[in-house]
């Protein structure tokens, strides 16, 4: 017989995860904290859930809620000491499960197969939607295999096929919110047979649920129709979505005015009543298309002060999200706004001339789209090939003047599409302001105060780089310096940068019953790193530190722990207590490097997201 949820929990369920506005998710939130005060297991996993953002759909991007990575993971150890496998998945849909958490379903149900049979108990027909949407989404992100340490089954096909018979029974009960995972298996299985039911049933589905007016398939349809060239159908679905209070879908309309896809085309109406509400609020890509609007002069005259002020914005933004997500290194695309830059830069229209600065940054930005490829449409890289031909016809930066060159640059930029209608009545010389400096300069030179902060810089992309990076090691700062890593005695394992001092202790009690295979602190950013293993009821302690490999062996815990914390704390190990690695006996040598060369198959590395 399926478990069911406390009434008051259930209900919470339905204002957070079945209505779509953001007072009704509040008091969703809000029921759950009761409910879990009340010592409602079930609720704390819950609850943390609602912290976690519509990133991944962990709540719809209308619920408005605040994303907190510290409440959530707060939240969910609650659920798992108090006994809920429900709560156990709310943890491992996201991130690995912490040592202190492992101990716990160790303890509480014996093993993780234990779990899995509880929590399916929940998602059985006439259960729980929102637990059976959980277990099908562990199921094809492949966490319920690190959960079992049991890899088997592990492929797309197997994640599929153990994911999609949870993820129907969810939606089945009118749950929306697997419906993207469920087609996503509809299409894997297409591809693998052929068969097109799934994907009928998800069309169906979406059809289903955009009757019921949830705005995410609203979207997801606008979606469809635009690709397809249907931008009136795409309107009208954006429309109904984003009264809802569906960003993007408030962005596609801001999109669609400005340029007239399926509506009168009106710029003004654009910026005022869509991008410009959601740039200042710090939606990325309407930021991007508030530096446009005005430096194309999509409203009659272009605004380069404004158009300049929102690029900068864009790269501050970056830089914050930078801070946020320390390490990730990629996914920050602001090629988009650097043209923009450079032009007005070079020139001196809506900031102070660098015209230096941007010569390197023109010519950077173009060796990068002839040797890597680029994302810009034609229009933006035929303003940074008439750049180059600027450069070389006035003889800017380092080089000199060769009309030849300028010509061939300038004809280059005529050739790509757009050119006449994004180019053709710019002006191709300094603003008032630009030549006056540039003239003072070249007689008294320019003072320190008349500088900006890109004067000096090699390029602009340098400076945001340099700035991204200062951010994330500010990030880095107020997490763990050294990395946790734990493997499972087959493939599994999780890395971790969020942890408390504790679960180092606790990973090095796994070790020793046998749980985990090894730990070890590292960073990703350095060589050095300390692994510890217990093999015959002895420590194996292994360091590398600045190149040189150290081996120690103790029977007390207490020891290795202590060796642990030493490391933590910056202290690296006390080396006449250490054998250098070259005196370990040659069998053992042997064995040691095999450790060093051992890779985890992590299924589980925690990062941070992006709206950490």
């Amino acid at each position: 017989m399926a478990k069911k949820f406390q009434p008051a929990v259930r209900e919470a369920i339905d204002l957070i995860w079945q209505h779509y506005d953001a007072e009704s998710a509040k008091r969703g939130q809000k029921m759950l904290r009761r409910a879990a005060a009340a010592g409602d297991a079930d609720a704390w996993g819950l609850l943390s859930r609602t912290y976690l953002g519509a990133a991944n759909l962990a709540v719809w991007e209308t619920s408005r809620l605040p994303v907190d990575l510290d409440e959530a993971d707060e939240c969910v150890r609650w659920s798992i000491l108090g006994g809920s496998a429900v709560g156990v998945l709310c943890a491992i849909e996201r991130r690995g499960l912490y040592p202190s958490e492992r101990a716990a379903i160790l303890e509480h149900w014996g093993s993780g197969k234990a779990v899995l049979e509880e929590a399916a108990t929940y998602a059985e027909e006439g259960g729980e939607a929102i637990a059976a949407e959980l277990l099908g989404n562990c199921y094809l992100s492949g966490a319920v295999f690190g959960l079992l340490d049991d890899w088997d089954m592990d492929d797309n096909w197997g994640r599929t096929r153990m994911a999609l018979p949870y993820l129907e029974r969810s939606l089945e009960m009118g749950l929306a919110l697997g419906l993207d995972n469920f087609k996503s298996c509809a299409d894997i299985i297409y591809e693998r047979t052929g068969e097109r039911d799934k994907q009928e049933q998800a069309a169906a589905m979406m059809e289903k649920f955009c009757q019921a007016g949830v705005p995410h398939m609203l979207y997801n349809r606008g979606e469809l129709h635009y690709a397809r060239g249907e931008y009136e159908q795409a309107y009208t679905c954006y429309e109904q979505a984003a009264a809802a209070g569906h960003e993007m879908s408030r962005f596609s309309m801001g999109y669609m005015y400005r340029f007239g896809l399926g509506v009168e085309q009106s710029a003004e109406c654009a910026l005022q009543d869509y991008l410009l509400p959601l740039a200042e609020n710090g939606h990325f890509p309407s930021m991007i298309q508030a530096a446009e609007i005005y430096f194309w002069g999509d409203l009659g005259e272009k605004d380069f002060t404004k158009a300049y002020s929102w690029c900068e914005k864009v790269l501050d933004k970056y830089v914050e999200l930078a801070g946020k997500n320390p390490f990730q290194a990629s996914g920050f695309n602001y090629d988009l706004v650097l043209p923009l830059m450079c032009y007005c830069k070079y020139y001196g229209w809506g900031t102070v001339i660098d015209r230096e600065m941007a010569v390197r940054t023109i010519m950077e930005e173009i060796r990068r789209v002839e040797e890597e490829g680029s994302v810009l449409p034609e229009y933006k890289l035929a303003l940074l090939y008439r750049l180059k031909g600027d450069i070389y016809a006035n003889g800017s930066g380092n080089y000199d003047v060769d009309k030849s060159l300028a010509r061939t640059y300038h004809e280059q930029a005529k050739s790509y599409e757009g050119f006449d209608r994004w180019l053709g009545d710019f002006k191709w010389d300094k603003s008032s302001e630009g030549f006056g400096c540039r003239f003072a300069w070249a007689i008294f030179g320019r003072y320190e105060d008349e500088k900006t902060e890109l004067t000096d810089v090699e390029n602009i992309r340098v400076w945001q780089e340099e700035r991204m990076q200062k951010a994330r090691l500010q990030g880095r700062e107020k997490l763990q310096p050294w990395r946790l890593c734990i493997q499972l005695p087959s493939e599994g394992g999780a890395n971790f940068v969020r942890y408390e001092e504790e679960e180092i202790e606790n990973a090095l009690n796994l070790v020793a019953c046998g749980v985990y295979r090894r730990l070890m602190l590292d960073k990703m950013d350095s060589d050095d790193r300390l692994l510890v293993r217990c093999q015959a009821k002895k420590f194996q302690l292994y360091a590398n530190v600045n190149g040189q490999e150290y081996f120690r062996e103790t029977m007390e815990k207490k020891r290795a722990l202590a060796c642990l914390q030493r490391w933590c704390m910056g202290k690296g190990v006390k080396t006449e207590k250490w054998m250098p690695c070259e005196l370990v006996p040659k069998t053992h040598k042997e064995e040691i490097s095999a450790v060093w060369k051992e890779k985890t198959k992590d299924k589980t590395e925690q990062f941070i997201p992006v709206h950490a």
